[in-house]
């Protein structure tokens, strides 16, 4: 019998190294319980371009093909990495995919009133289920901690004749200040970033034109992970002051951070 397998979105996490568990992608809205004065962690890695489509395998040799086809895939998304290390490199201004992340979400959670205390050492331990960080009590001045890790976005195709389009995903802890040893709230915020006017220019048929336009391909994924971060803050921001509901309108975006330059 025919196997289709998916690898979309889901494997965002997988792609970061992470043994997800079924976790939510929303998160309360009660989840600072008011709290505006917080301590925030960051994974230190960087952030590294995914690259998946569907693929349809049969029994054993179906088996087969499907790996070789994720090892394809594999493949491909460090040719895109080794084009954007050459954009950076050669554009010292363009953030990082991590920094482009931070640098939304601590510009828009402070615009929103939130004091931010950062964490300098995060001693990330187990995997999965049993992924917990063991922080300094000296570093935690603040009642609730947030820790953003396996921040991952990349280029998607939803079938083998649809365009790609970028997406991104973050695994968000939150952890209370009277027990930092205790097992974190964790939840599994994503976007598709597909459907707004502006991912128009960001949608490519094929990986041979993501390839082809490094520039505007990094542009894309670095606009996908300040929608994510717009829309994180947002939550908390409304949580904070005390809304008990996120608006559905899309969250404005920051043009603070610099975007890729025009190609010479």
């Amino acid at each position: 019998m025919k196997k289709a397998v998916w690898l979309g979105l889901s494997i965002l996490l997988a792609g970061q190294c992470f043994a997800a568990p079924v976790l939510s992608t929303v998160i309360p809205s009660d989840t600072l319980a008011g709290n505006k004065d917080l301590s925030i962690g960051y994974q230190p890695e960087a952030v590294k371009p995914a690259l998946s489509y569907p693929v349809t395998g049969y029994t054993l040799f179906g088996a087969i093909y499907v790996l070789a086809a994720v090892a394809k895939m594999n493949e491909k998304a460090n040719t895109l990495q080794k084009q954007y290390d050459a954009l950076l490199a050669a554009h010292p201004e363009i953030p990082s995919l991590r920094d482009t992340f931070v640098q939304e979400l601590e510009l828009d959670l402070r615009a929103d009133g939130l004091k931010l205390n950062p964490i300098h050492t995060l001693n990330r331990q187990g995997d999965g289920d049993d992924l917990h960080y063991v922080l300094s009590a000296n570093e935690i001045s603040s009642k609730k901690v947030l820790i953003f890790d396996h921040i991952a976005t990349g280029y998607f195709a939803a079938g083998s004749t649809d365009p790609y389009h970028a997406d991104a995903a973050v695994l968000v802890s939150v952890l209370d200040q009277a027990d930092l040893s205790a097992k974190p709230q964790r939840y599994a915020p994503s976007i598709s970033c597909q459907q707004d006017k502006l991912d128009a220019a960001h949608i490519y048929p094929g990986f041979d034109e993501i390839s082809k336009d490094p520039q505007g391909a990094y542009g894309g994924l670095q606009q996908c992970l300040r929608r994510l971060a717009a829309q994180i803050a947002d939550r908390f921001a409304s949580d904070s002051n005390g809304s008990a509901s996120l608006s559905p309108a899309q969250p404005a975006i920051s043009s603070a951070a610099p975007t890729p330059a025009a190609a010479n």
